[in-house]
């Protein structure tokens, strides 16, 4: 398998004495669109599903984004995976299937939200704030009863998808930019705390309903650049003091983006030390190589360079290696676990992160095709790849 040797795909038993990840996840959310297209996976040398493979391994969640309604005026879908509501109850009930559970993660919007877009779901323009709320709230519960009812209750509920600089723009936006530098522009105290005011009214109507439908979930918040210590202590500060309700704390995690395991470090411990709530890294991924698939490849030499690690399936090990050290390192057993993001998303012919359609909804162009390939737990031919040795308890 990849000419590794059995000494070289065993990780370092780094983690003895450190009590075990409760959350050993992988978020699969275009496995539909890749199976679609053909898409096939193996372990040691035996074509398997893919969720089988991964329950073989030690996962014990899977995480499903679910946008409200990814398709235009004329039914063209946004492809990125096409997670409507009926794709992630069959996803859910195939994890479930193999004995996982299941995290949902409600973007609140057609398609991709990120710290640079949060688009109004279609559907829900035109609303102020108040009736925003009320349709959060009872989307949120919409959509967790239709879970309930499918069989597939989940452990875990997402409210929003990187909402560092607020969701469901423009009325629940911070007064924020670059998402990287999360640089504040010249708003006044006065205007930054109406904004936290408003997001926090709508984050409350979907950990309500959270809450209220599923109660024995576990709720959380989700904000991206996790080495951003300084960025999560503001904005937790400024939303528990305006009774923000969760469990979890979830953090984006790219080693080539978001600082050191240092710096991420940090922010974990800071997160349980100052607020006492727990941590989950809910996406994270790393290269096996640096193949482009096309020019929409998000890896390249250039981001590895930054990211500290080599672009080798030896080095994709290493890396979650060290990161499965460091949740499971954070003080008071805080440390929940760790997300894959999509492990699973190989390099089909007509997959896709975004098609036209979805490109115009986001107001988001940039090339279509396949973003992720390189940084799947899979080789180009659908191969198990050494790093999933890492989900094990």
């Amino acid at each position: 398998m990849n000419n590794i040797s059995r000494d070289t795909m065993t990780p370092r038993d780094t983690t003895k004495g450190l009590p075990p990840l409760d959350v050993r996840g992988i978020d699969v959310s275009s496995l539909a669109e890749v199976e679609a297209h053909g898409g096939r996976f193996y372990h040691d040398g035996q074509e398997s599903d893919l969720l089988e493979i991964a329950a073989g391994n030690g996962v014990n969640l899977v995480r499903l984004r679910l946008w409200v309604n990814p398709y235009d005026a004329a039914g063209q879908g946004y492809l990125g995976g096409g997670n409507d509501l009926e794709t992630d109850l069959a996803l859910a009930r195939r994890a479930t299937s193999h004995g996982m559970q299941i995290m949902v993660d409600l973007h609140y919007s057609d398609f991709w939200t990120d710290p640079r877009k949060q688009v109004l779901p279609r559907e829900w323009t035109g609303q102020d704030l108040s009736e925003l709320a009320l349709t959060v709230n009872r989307y949120t519960t919409d959509v967790l009863g239709a879970f309930l009812r499918a069989g597939v209750a989940p452990s875990r509920v997402q409210v929003g998808n990187e909402i560092t600089n607020g969701m469901l723009w423009p009325l629940g936006q911070l007064p924020r930019h670059d998402d990287r530098a999360h640089v504040r522009p010249g708003a006044t105290r006065h205007q930054e705390a109406a904004a936290f005011d408003a997001l926090a009214l709508l984050v409350r109507a979907g950990t309500t309903a959270v809450r209220r439908t599923t109660p024995d979930a576990r709720v959380c918040v989700h904000l991206d650049d996790g080495g951003d210590t300084a960025l999560y202590q503001h904005w937790l500060d400024q939303m528990l003091q305006r009774g923000l309700d969760v469990d979890e704390v979830g953090l984006s995690y790219y080693p080539y983006w978001h600082g050191s395991l240092d710096d991420l470090s940090t922010t974990m411990g800071h997160i349980a030390g100052r607020y006492g709530l727990d941590v989950v890294v809910l996406e994270t991924a790393y290269g096996a190589s640096t193949r482009s698939h096309g020019p929409a490849t998000v890896l390249n030499e250039e981001l590895v360079q930054a990211g500290g690690y080599p672009a080798t399936p030896e080095g994709q090990l290493r890396y979650l290696t060290d990161l499965r050290d460091r949740v499971a390192s954070v003080p008071g057993g805080h440390g929940r676990g760790l997300v894959y993001w999509e492990p699973a998303w190989l390099a089909v012919p007509g997959t896709s992160w975004a098609s036209q359609a979805g490109m115009r909804y986001g107001d988001d162009v940039a090339p279509a095709g396949p973003s992720w390939a390189n940084q799947a737990l899979f080789d180009d031919n659908g191969q198990a790849l050494p790093a999933w040795q890492v989900f094990r308890p």
